[in-house]
């Protein structure tokens, strides 16, 4: 995927570090966005040893990430009526839509989506 801009979801930071192959192979070379809510996900992860949490706060230092405002509130507010998801995936999928980027998601709550374009990961 090499040069495209793309906004991540933290299951595929879980695969990347759990040592995934296809995910390093769909990420490699991309312009990788996160939202903030992302962020807030991954470094609160419990499950990761310092040596591992030093490694995700350098990745973090590497990557491009999107904080909320109003618009992206207001269009999170209305995935979540429209949708039924949760608040996370509601502003994940906004900051995708005001900012035009496909997201890279395993999250299968996410692929109902129609007004976003989703890279869909299986594991």
């Amino acid at each position: 995927m090499s040069g495209i801009r793309i906004l991540v979801d933290t299951n595929i930071f879980q695969f990347l570090l759990e040592g995934s192959e296809d995910v390093s192979f769909l990420v490699d070379g991309a312009i990788i966005y996160i939202s903030v809510i992302n962020q807030v996900e991954i470094l609160s992860w419990k499950k990761f040893s310092k040596a591992e949490q030093s490694i995700i706060n350098s990745l973090l230092d590497n990557l491009i990430i999107i904080h909320t405002n109003n618009e992206i509130a207001k269009r999170a507010a209305m995935f979540r009526k429209s949708y039924s998801i949760k608040l996370p995936d509601a502003i994940i999928a906004a900051t995708c839509y005001l900012h035009n980027l496909p997201l890279l998601t395993a999250d299968k709550e996410l692929f109902k989506i129609k007004e976003i374009n989703i890279i869909a990961f299986n594991e």
